[in-house]
């Protein structure tokens, strides 16, 4: 399994959560089942995971019961594939917690 090179995860990282922040929180309520969760942000990202801290908004310190792994839906090794992957999992979780039409 390819490892990421740590310049290419800190600039994933940085741009998801300052670019990108309704993708992540999206991963977290779609993909963890997490829906109460009000903010999210990476804090570190493998070949084929992303661990994202929750805040509940109860003001609660950031503890490891705060962290969520999600799988990424394919391995990523670099930015190109980051993007792809990551793009494609936030129209997937949009899609699923968009309201039903009737």
């Amino acid at each position: 399994m390819s490892k990421i090179d740590p310049e290419v995860k800190a600039e994933i990282i940085e741009h998801m959560n300052d670019d990108h922040p309704d993708a992540v929180l999206a991963y977290v309520h779609h993909f963890a089942g997490l829906r109460d969760a009000e903010n999210a942000q990476i804090i570190d990202v493998s070949a084929t995971s992303m661990l994202i801290e929750r805040d509940h908004g109860d003001g609660a310190e950031p503890n490891k019961d705060n962290l969520v792994e999600v799988a990424l839906s394919e391995p990523i090794s670099d930015i190109k594939d980051a993007e792809r992957v990551m793009v494609t999992m936030f129209f997937e979780a949009k899609a699923a917690l968009s309201p039903q039409e009737p």
